[in-house]
Order: C-alpha cells, then structure tokens, then sequence
C-alpha cells in the first residue's frame, strides 16, 4: 500500500522516527497471548463470556493495526495554500497557509503544553510549534471536534519539514520571515 499524496503536496510522515511499527506489534503479540490465556480461564464459567472478551480482543488488534496503516498511509500534507493536518484518524484539519503565523522550534515544554495546542508526536517530544493567527476546528476520533491555536510537531524527516515550508509558490513569508527581515525589525525597534 502507497501513502496517499497528491502530487501538488509535500508529505510529512509522524510514525517512523517513535518506532511506532514496533510498538504496535508489541502490543498485537500481548493481546494475543493474553487473549488465550484469559479465554482458557473464563470459558470454565461461561463460554459466552470468553468467546465475547475474544472478540472484544480481536477487535482491538484490528483497531490498533488500523490505526497505524491509517498513521502510515495518512501523512500531513504540506500544499501551497494550505497544510491539512492528517494524522491518521486520530486528528484531520485543513490549515490556509495564510493562517500561519509561525514555525519554529521548540525550546522549552511549556511552549506546546498549553490548552489549544495538539501534538503530533508519538512518543518523544515535539521539535517544531505551527503557532497559528486564528483557530481552527480539528476533528478527532469520533466526531469530537476541538479549537485549535497551536501545533506541536515531531516530523521523521526534519529537513523535509523545513523545506517544505521554504520552497514552492506557496513559501510561506508571513509565517517565517527571513533572517535579514527578522535583524531588520529588531534593528528597527531598538532604535526606537
């Protein structure tokens, strides 16, 4: 199975770097093992109630390899108007680029543990804040739907990341202005 990308689209994948493949595997062998063994265990009392725990247990295994294919084949897609936030099925939103009013790297965990900001890193800690002008509306699994204002990151491939945003027709100068700007403004309000 290939990655769903459009061809107008940079993609920025989130599950390799976490080894999140073997996580996932990890757990689908517990569940197996402990399923057998719990099965073995109830079915001397109730075999409706062991074949239901079996299938609740099978459930979950399709549930988290789901999950993953859907991390894996899902990436967040980097377009010249706009990011769509994709991770997996666990968080979709669609951002104009527009409504971007900063990209930059994350220096101290208070900058992403706030209320309004998501992360989308697995299991380590996220490397890049997407600070946005206005919120959006991020729909999670379920239908739960959350206002965001913030996006704490951890993509695989860093430099990818970056000139994802760098490149294109769509670069993003009101989100990240260059150094000389930037120097330029300081210079500017230091002589004030």
């Amino acid at each position: 199975m290939v990655p769903d990308v459009p061809e107008d689209a940079v993609a920025i994948t989130l599950h390799e770097r976490s080894g999140w493949g073997t996580v996932v595997a990890c757990f689908v062998v517990l569940i197996v093992f402990e399923t057998a063994g719990v099965h073995l265990l109830i079915q001397h009392w109730s075999r409706i109630a062991a074949w239901t725990f079996t299938a609740l247990d099978a459930y979950a295994v399709w549930w988290i390899i789901g999950d993953y294919l859907a991390l894996r084949l899902r990436p967040t897609l980097v377009r010249p108007d706009a990011i769509e936030l994709r991770y997996g099925f666990r968080l979709t939103a669609t951002i104009p680029r527009t409504n971007i009013a900063a990209v930059e790297p994350i220096s101290d965990e208070a900058q992403w543990k706030r209320k309004g900001t998501v992360k989308l890193a697995l299991l380590e800690q996220p490397k890049y804040l997407i600070r946005l002008r206005e919120p959006v509306v991020a729909k999670l699994i379920a239908g739960i739907r959350r206002s965001v204002d913030a996006i704490a990151i951890l993509p695989d491939d860093s430099a990818a990341f970056e000139r994802a945003f760098d490149q294109g027709a769509g670069e993003l100068a009101n989100a990240r202005p260059s150094r000389r700007a930037a120097a330029t403004q300081s210079g500017e309000s230091t002589a004030s």
